[in-house]
């Protein structure tokens, strides 16, 4: 049942892609969204979940990635910002739904040195889940990037690590602080990185909603390319109307000063008015009737 729901929700958006005529211009404008939607529907088809690591430097995002492989793949350090750059590992389990996972550790959002941060967000933002990681209680800047993510409709969880630098109380106090600052209707997650705690929860919930995150990230990214062609294809024909509108507006103008008669005026004034709301419609690909 869930190899066919996933196959046909694959199908559907394929077909509706394929239905899409852009123009060679629209192709070039948005080539960057076309690839990350056609990456994002490849990894559909192919049952391929994304788990991207976000947060500032010195969390312990790699750490964390390392445990959940439990090998030491993704390079560790005791200076800060030892990851420059995306890196990305497959991590295999027993019993998963999906044909692969897919983690990826990024360089912290705060580290100066990045040459791209835009891309690391951008490359981030496209995974399927987020786990989004700190050390302490949250800063401004922590509260920032997770709204970031929220207002694109990402799934987070928040993993609490390096715990073994408070004790129980001061845990507890941090934990109610997360709480009382991330939105209380959003319910998101929040897993303190504790032996097999954290690989035993999201190897469950990658158990039973895998393949319901990689179809939903799917739905989301092709709703969001559909809503900037819609938006870029308004805005040019908006363009394009205020040019027709100053250009029958100027031809109106000069042919009533020069016609002295009032009849030919009220006439002609009505055969540019009428050809003006025919070109209009034809730029907003509107049909009139006789």
């Amino acid at each position: 049942m869930k190899q066919f729901k996933i196959n046909k929700n694959y199908l559907l958006l394929k077909n509706w892609w394929e239905t899409i005529d852009l123009t060679n211009y629209e192709k070039s404008f948005f080539n960057r969204e076309i690839i990350s939607f056609n990456q994002q529907l490849f990894r559909l088809k192919e049952k391929k979940i994304r788990i991207g690591a976000y947060g500032k430097s010195g969390v312990g995002k790699s750490s964390v990635l390392n445990s959940l492989l439990e090998k030491d793949i993704f390079k560790t350090d005791i200076i800060n910002g030892t990851t420059r750059e995306i890196q990305a590992e497959e991590w295999k389990f027993k019993d998963q739904s999906l044909n692969s996972i897919e983690l990826l550790d990024s360089p912290g959002f705060d580290f100066c040195n990045i040459k791209f941060p835009d891309k690391v967000y951008s490359y981030i933002n496209h995974s399927d889940l987020i786990l989004f990681i700190v050390s302490g209680d949250l800063n401004r800047n922590e509260l920032n990037e997770i709204s970031s993510f929220i207002k694109d409709g990402k799934k987070i969880i928040l993993i609490l690590n390096k715990i073994d630098l408070f004790n129980k109380n001061e845990l507890k106090e941090i934990i109610e602080n997360i709480k009382f600052k991330l939105p209380k209707d959003l319910n998101i997650p929040i897993i303190i990185n504790n032996e097999n705690n954290l690989k035993n929860y999201i190897a469950k919930l990658i158990n039973q909603y895998g393949e319901i995150l990689l179809t939903l990230n799917s739905i989301q990214l092709a709703d969001k390319l559909f809503l900037k062609i819609k938006e870029q294809r308004l805005k040019r024909r908006q363009k394009l109307a205020q040019s027709t509108i100053g250009k029958f507006s100027t031809i109106k103008a000069s042919a009533v000063a020069l016609n002295p008669f009032i009849l030919f005026d009220v006439a002609g004034s009505f055969a540019l008015d009428t050809a003006l709301i025919n070109e209009l419609s034809k730029i907003y690909g509107l049909k009139l009737k006789g």
